[in-house]
């Protein structure tokens, strides 16, 4: 029996041929402009509110300038070097994307796509990541160099990592690495990057390192939400296509980010007494990041992560202590952990062990378990004890999910998302309000808006338990029947299906991405920071840095004076409106 005809609007033509999917493209339209409203102006908002008001212009141009400029960029070279023909073993063929025939050609991989859309999609992507480096740049770069910074960027750093982990044939594309939307190519990357600027540029002055308020926490909170709802079309364009995939990646980014905002939240009220808004939005931005690289792959035993939790404690316990009775704590909640995992209750063991002295660390009930447990396992765990080799302790509670991964595999995705934000908000928070105090090398770099801790630390979590929870089938949803049962597959799925070496490769390959994105960023940042200040000095000199944005751009944010960093209003060649009869300050109050 012959197929009904099809209704005229379906019908192909020469706008519409028949390998276009007119769903699929009208999506990918979509959530490549919600990508870009995370940028502009989402970024643009945040960036010119979280900083002091001297330098709001300066902050939000940055990004404004960075859209623009890699758009131009993008078209000229940047696609075809990140997604075109191989030219050499890590980067494309350079080649200009404004052809009439290859934009309207069907593009890679066989979706049902035009060249077209894809490059507006994967522009977005490379501008955001760009904005991303400038934010640990703030209140300190010159103008000019920040010109010349972004264009060289993008062409020697972001075009190699994109085309190796993201085009078809890129080598680490070949070998399975799972990189689902941008924890390696754009958070990781972002993040080394902006930390490796920020040391060639130098710190700001000690006085704003220590007190840098936002001149408007509304309009942070503003821009702050624009990022999160933008990050619909990040991880749900992602499939490039209107997929089960896509509305698994949606759901799982909102779960996570939730979580991790209000993990963040709480252990700043636990610690530092105040539940602070600044410390919330670093909180939704680290579980946006870190749902990114399997926002859509990700369907794990949640007593897996509960294992992986009770490490993040075991840290904090023996890093924030230094006595002996705390490190005798950490190993007991370990004992705890170990215990407790068996059966699924991780949240009665975190009650029992509060229940019984963990916040005054009572020395008598810890004793008492920990030697039960030494003289059933032996005494080397009182060897690592008494060193404080806290660091052998969180190898040894992951593994505590190992024994019980089979357990919670029914567990739905939107739970194992919640869990994944626990971890998100809880690492980060880790690294930058502990370890960031106490290694010299993070100290001595000033990264204006935490850009390592958000993005690098958040993005190479993602991209390792992408390689620890990783299953085939949600794979295969997103890569298509390339995805066989030796690719993608987690470590702890390999385990439960009797395929431990398909999930350890997985988990060498993940390790290896992020070995190089780590040192490609750190040696090409630098080379290009360095040819840059050949041209141009990369820091603004001490007379721009007192006055901000008035000495840069001639322009302020704000139109008041007489109140706040400038006690009188300073003329310039845009803020003339008063000629030479300035108001005084009374004057303007009284207006």
């Amino acid at each position: 029996m012959a197929s009904p005809p099809l209704p005229l609007n379906l019908m192909p033509n020469e706008a519409s041929p028949e390998w276009l999917n007119k769903g699929d493209n009208a999506w990918q339209l979509t959530a490549a402009t919600l990508v870009g409203i995370q940028s502009v102006p989402g970024l643009v908002i945040l960036y010119g509110s979280i900083v002091k008001k001297k330098w709001a212009v300066n902050s939000a141009f940055m990004a404004l300038y960075a859209f623009a400029a890699v758009l131009v960029c993008w078209v000229g070279w940047g696609y075809q070097m990140s997604f075109g023909n191989l030219h050499i073993h890590f980067l494309g063929r350079p080649d200009v994307a404004l052809n009439e025939k290859f934009l309207l050609n069907q593009t890679f991989n066989g979706y049902y796509l035009p060249n077209a859309t894809m490059v507006y999609f994967q522009f977005v992507f490379a501008a955001i990541t760009l904005i991303l480096i400038a934010g640990a740049l703030l209140g300190r770069m010159n103008f000019h160099a920040w010109m010349l910074f972004v264009p060289l960027w993008l062409t020697f750093s972001y075009t190699i990592c994109a085309f190796s982990i993201w085009s078809p044939n890129g080598w680490l594309s070949k070998m399975g690495i799972i990189d689902y939307s941008g924890g390696y190519v754009i958070h990781l990357s972002s993040g080394v990057a902006g930390f490796t600027a920020a040391y060639w540029v130098g710190p700001r002055a000690l006085k704003h390192r220590e007190r840098f308020p936002p001149n408007n926490i509304l309009l942070m909170l503003a821009g702050a939400g624009l990022l999160w709802m933008g990050w619909i079309g990040f991880n749900g364009g992602d499939p490039y296509t209107v997929s089960t995939d896509a509305s698994l990646a949606v759901l799982n980014t909102h779960v996570c980010t939730a979580t991790s905002l209000l993990m963040w939240l709480l252990l700043d009220i636990l610690f530092f007494g105040k539940p602070s808004v600044i410390g919330a939005n670093q909180g939704m931005i680290t579980g946006l990041v870190c749902i990114t690289p399997a926002a859509g792959q990700r369907r794990f035993g949640g007593l897996v992560v509960v294992g992986l939790r009770f490490a993040i404690v075991v840290v904090w316990v023996c890093v924030l202590g230094g006595c002996h009775e705390i490190r005798w704590c950490g190993f007991v909640f370990w004992v705890v952990a170990m215990r407790f995992g068996g059966v699924g209750l991780g949240l009665p063991a975190w009650v029992w062990v509060c229940r019984r002295g963990y916040g005054g660390f009572g020395w008598l009930p810890w004793d008492s378990v920990a030697w039960v447990w030494i003289c059933r396992r032996g005494l080397w765990w009182v060897w690592v004890c008494q060193r404080g080799l806290w660091w052998v302790w969180v190898a040894g509670v992951g593994i505590v999910g190992f024994g019980w991964a089979g357990m919670g595999v029914g567990v739905v995705q939107g739970w194992a998302a919640i869990l994944m934000g626990i971890m998100s908000g809880s690492i980060p928070w880790f690294t930058m309000m502990v370890l960031h105090k106490r290694i010299w090398l993070l100290k001595q770099v000033d990264d204006t808006y935490a850009v390592f801790h958000t993005h690098a630390v958040a993005g190479s979590l993602g991209g390792l338990l992408a390689g620890l929870f990783a299953e085939p089938k949600l794979c295969r949803l997103f890569y298509g029947e390339t995805s066989s049962w030796e690719r993608n597959v987690g470590i702890f799925y390999g385990l439960h299906n009797s395929n431990t070496k398909a999930g350890l490769r997985q988990m060498g390959i993940q390790c290896l991405g992020i070995v190089f994105v780590v040192v490609l960023n750190i040696v090409t940042t630098s080379i290009v920071c360095f040819v840059v200040s050949y041209v141009v000095p990369l820091r603004l000199s001490e007379d721009e840095l007192q006055t901000g944005d008035d000495a840069i751009h001639g322009e302020e944010a704000y139109a008041l004076w007489g109140d706040g960093e400038k006690e009188r209003f300073m003329s310039s060649k845009h803020n003339l409106t008063y000629g030479d009869n300035f108001p005084s300050k009374g004057e303007v109050q009284m207006a």
